[in-house]
């Protein structure tokens, strides 16, 4: 072989151990040698094929001999197994490991999706962080209105006119419900308006066919995309859906294109602030339309923004705040403010998550106390296993077993563990997000779309990995400093007091998670509570049925008069024959069916989340009083006089509303609420008093009169819960047909209230029909009974109540559990302590004494950190709770009480079982 042959062969033969090459290497290269020569006799092919082979049989041969030069790799695969046989001899304690730890690292795979996806995720709009929203200041300008609302459309174009520091602005108005109607079905969905740069503002592209632009407002096109979830719906997915037309309102549209699926508008409706915090599922936009020619009146878009580079959002707030001074409707209560406080702004990124990220720290640090609670449980349960195992791990080392072998096998086991934990983990996350898009709040963000993504299994490993170094490192160190002559030589079982001493350490952080978590749910269990048993002050029974629909504003006629508004003459319309008969005939059927009591018809279906809102009210005699003492909150709902019959409600005085107060030339009366009363007649009878309201009525001679009127209280009603479970209304009741048949703006949003002796579904479909009949055209939508409607104001609350609830009994389960161990185990190492002190005359109260001091000690320490982390951690729980304060005594005080004497009971048990052995015969063992 040449010298460049054996140079290459001594180069291969580095693959094999060092010590190989010293005793073979020399005859190895004389025997390829010979190979090779020969090989060569029969061309370069077989030449080059016998250096192939020479090649693979070294590396092959190498990494064999390598391995098994290795004692710790052969060490570790062989411990690996012998304790995989190990866990399956003893199937209950593996099973109840990797379950306890499956529970933990699931419910933090879950958090961290859930976080990841809702909270850090970029939202479905271009530049999302840069884009602000701008209010109207509404406790400046009406304090009944909270702290912001939507802006008007002459506000929107000033603001576009003068803006320097934005570089983009649109609107968006989400229009509650329209009538869509096709060939195959007619339906009330959701709408949103919106600009026609919406789109371009907000970055979004077509999934199929185009968006609205530019182009289409100047050719003032009646088009319409529609969301994903529409497209599939209702459409089946077609693509050939693209160019057909669809009637929304009886206004024909062409459908143009199709959102993705990610593309949302978060923010259902223009509201006024503090919303009610109900949990309804979030009615994202279905079909999407251009601003066209008929802008909606008042204060009803959203106006949002994007500010220069060099700007922020409170530049383009300063801006828009002397437009929004200038367009506040009430010119005396400007002189009572700066024009700088007349609006707010705020991100839309803050906006919509800002009260989901206020739930993030309670609910990570109840993940976090599971996953701490999982991990000192499986830690308590192989530190046990140690203690038990002690002989048998002394005679390893007696028998030449090394610290290390023991401490491997020990690691092994808990990396089984672990292993098989952080799959049943993730397991367990890929289900509770299936049941959580399911059941879990709709009106957090995205919920509905949460999935178990890479981000989150990466996320569950690395927690696994961090747990793995406690749940080992506490048991491996015990193993490795067992003792093996004293132990051979004594002849006891295994245990000493440093095991001990560590099992209580354990069992203290155990019970500091568990009462942290107890407290928490007990917290918001009393909250829950007290929010369902509020007494809304009318019947919420299964058996009354509601029911709201959209009454045409096509429906409206002018009467040909007008009256002066408060810019000018305003046109008086009229109801037209065709809807006021059409809802007579609705109103009659229902009544002639077999176990009706009584329907009626409403402006607002109680509990639906939306109310009339009058600002001020000003009562006869306060002519001479300043603005700011006139404001007070105060709603409006306009009802028939059967509305008090369907919901129960009786006159606390006076009496409630009559037919004849809608009658041509009547007075203008209502009825009040006790609160109403309170507020504005202190210490008096309301009976008689009178105030002022805006609206319409009829004189003797049929013609309309506007303007301001003096309406009489003839009647006071109990105070009622009527546009959330968490406040009292202060409400007037007027005539349902003078404020919405005879009016200057068609009032489209009514409803109707049925009550049956029987269960209200059963009269759902005799109820849609019958107003199909009367408005083929105009769905009814909303269709449930009043408890669907009170159940719904406390469903997030009840999630987030039994998701703590059940963390808290899971941690109370496993801290009983381990109290209960920790005192056999303390019985089993004191057996011969404990026959002495019996033989010597002790008392049961004695032995039970002895162990409970010590158990004891480990609770005390445990509650008192826990309680801390409880009261530190509580004010995260603030916006949860309702009636109770986050440090309420009840909660703080009697939860770790009850917690205590369940875990004393739990250690009683064994502790007991000593005083039943005879003690002659634990010494004659011993």
């Amino acid at each position: 072989m040449t010298l460049p042959g054996r140079l290459l062969h001594r180069v291969l033969r580095t693959l094999l151990p060092r010590r190989v090459r010293r005793l073979r290497g020399a005859d190895m290269e004389r025997t390829f040698a010979q190979l090779a020569s020969q090989a060569r006799d029969h061309g370069r092919t077989a030449w080059l094929e016998t250096w192939g082979s020479e090649a693979v049989d070294l590396a092959a041969t190498g990494a064999k001999l390598r391995w098994e030069a290795r004692p710790t790799i052969r060490g570790a695969a062989r411990e690996s197994r012998f304790a995989l046989r190990n866990l399956a001899r003893r199937p209950g304690y593996a099973l109840a490991a990797i379950i306890t730890l499956g529970l933990g690292i699931g419910g933090v795979a879950t958090l961290l999706s859930v976080v990841e996806q809702v909270l850090l995720a970029p939202l479905p709009y271009a530049d999302d962080a840069n884009i602000g929203l701008l209010w109207n200041n509404g406790k400046t300008a009406r304090p009944t209105f909270g702290t912001r609302f939507t802006v008007s459309m002459e506000q929107i174009e000033a603001y576009e006119e003068s803006a320097s520091s934005v570089e983009a602005t649109s609107w968006v108005s989400t229009r509650d419900r329209a009538r869509v109607q096709t060939r195959t079905f007619v339906e009330q969905v959701a709408i949103t308006e919106t600009a026609w740069n919406f789109f371009e503002f907000a970055g979004a592209t077509a999934q199929h066919g185009r968006l609205f632009g530019a182009a289409d407002a100047e050719a003032g096109a009646r088009v319409v995309v529609l969301s994903d979830a529409a497209w599939r719906s209702r459409y089946g997915a077609r693509d050939d859906v693209i160019g057909t037309a669809v009637s929304l309102s009886g206004v024909e549209h062409t459908i143009i294109g199709v959102l993705p699926r990610a593309f949302r508008w978060y923010l259902d409706q223009p509201h006024l602030e503090p919303v009610p915090t109900r949990s309804e599922p979030r009615r994202h936009a279905e079909f999407w339309i251009p601003g066209l020619e008929n802008p909606l009146p008042f204060y009803s878009y959203w106006l949002i923004v994007r500010p220069r580079a060099a700007s922020s959002i409170e530049e383009a707030r300063a801006e828009f705040a002397p437009i929004a001074w200038e367009y506040f409707t009430n010119p005396g209560f400007k002189d009572t403010f700066e024009i700088d406080d007349a609006a707010t702004a705020d991100s839309l990124r803050t906006h919509l998550l800002g009260a989901t990220s206020e739930r993030v720290p309670i609910l990570a640090a109840a993940v976090a106390s599971v996953l701490l609670l999982a991990s000192l449980s499986v830690a308590h349960l192989s530190l046990g296993r140690i203690a038990s195992r002690q002989s048998e791990l002394a005679l390893r080392r007696a028998l030449g077993g090394s610290a290390a072998r023991v401490v491997a096998l020990v690691v092994a086991e808990t990396t089984w563990i672990v292993v098989a934990g952080t799959a049943i983990g993730i397991a367990l996350a890929q289900w509770g997000l299936g049941a959580l898009r399911t059941i879990g709040p709709t009106n957090v963000p995205r919920i509905d779309t949460v999935t178990l993504d890479p981000v989150a299994i990466a996320g569950a490993a690395a927690v696994a990995a961090l747990t793995l170094v406690p749940v080992a490192a506490i048991p491996a160190w015990y193993a490795a400093a067992v003792d093996s002559a004293g132990l051979l030589r004594s002849g006891t079982r295994g245990g000493d007091r440093r095991t001990a001493r560590t099992r209580q350490i354990l069992i203290a952080g155990q019970v500091a998670a568990a009462v942290f978590l107890l407290v928490a749910a007990t917290l918001v269990l009393r909250s829950l509570y007290t929010l369902s048993a509020q007494d809304t002050g009318f019947s919420t029974s299964e058996g009354i049925l509601t029911a709201s629909f959209r009454m045409p504003s096509e429906d409206f006629e002018p009467t040909g008069h007008e009256v002066e508004g408060r810019r000018g003459p305003v046109a008086v319309l009229r109801a037209s024959g065709r809807l006021t008969s059409g809802l007579g005939h609705v109103i009659e059927t229902m009544r002639a069916m077999p176990g009706m009591e009584s329907v009626a018809l409403a402006r607002f279906v109680p509990l639906s989340g939306s109310y009339g809102n009058w600002s001020p009210v000003t009562i006869e005699g306060w002519e001479t009083k300043t603005w700011e003492e006139l404001v007070h909150g105060t709603s409006a709902n306009w009802v028939e006089p059967a509305y008090f019959d369907v919901l129960g409600i009786r006159p606390l005085a006076g009496r409630l509303l009559e037919p004849g107060d809608a009658l041509p030339g009547s007075p203008s009366v209502a009825v009040v609420s006790e609160s109403f009363a309170d507020l504005y007649w202190p210490g008096e009878a309301a009976l008689g008093k009178r105030f002022y309201t805006f609206g319409m009525k009829l004189d003797a001679q049929g013609g309309p009169v506007g303007g301001r009127h003096l309406t009489e209280v003839v009647g006071v009603v109990p105070t009622l819960r009527e546009t959330n479970l968490r406040a009292d209304n202060v409400t007037a009741f007027l005539p349902f047909r003078r404020g919405l048949y005879l009016t200057t703006q068609p009032q489209t949003q009514a409803a109707v209230l049925v009550r049956t002796r029987g269960e209200a579904h059963a009269l759902a479909e005799p109820l849609r029909s019958t107003f199909a009949s009367a408005f083929p055209e105009q769905p009814l939508h909303d269709v449930q009974s009043m408890s669907a409607f009170a159940d719904s104001w406390v469903r997030e609350s009840a999630f987030f109540s039994t998701l703590l609830a059940l963390f808290g009994a899971y941690g109370l389960l496993l801290s009983l559990v381990g109290i209960g161990g920790v005192v056999a185990y303390q019985v089993s190492q004191r057996t011969r302590e404990v026959a002495v002190r019996i033989t010597l005359g002790a008392r049961d109260g004695d032995i039970l004494g002895l162990f409970g001091r010590e158990i004891g000690a480990v609770l005390a320490a445990g509650i008192l950190v826990g309680l801390g982390a409880a009261i530190y951690l509580s004010r995260f729980l603030a916006s949860w709770l309702y009636g109770i304060g986050n440090l309420d005594p009840a909660s703080l005080i009697g939860t770790p009480i009850l917690f205590a004497a369940a875990a004393l009971a739990a250690g009683w048990f064994p502790a007991r079982r000593a005083l039943r052995q005879d003690p002659a015969d634990s010494l004659r063992a011993e």
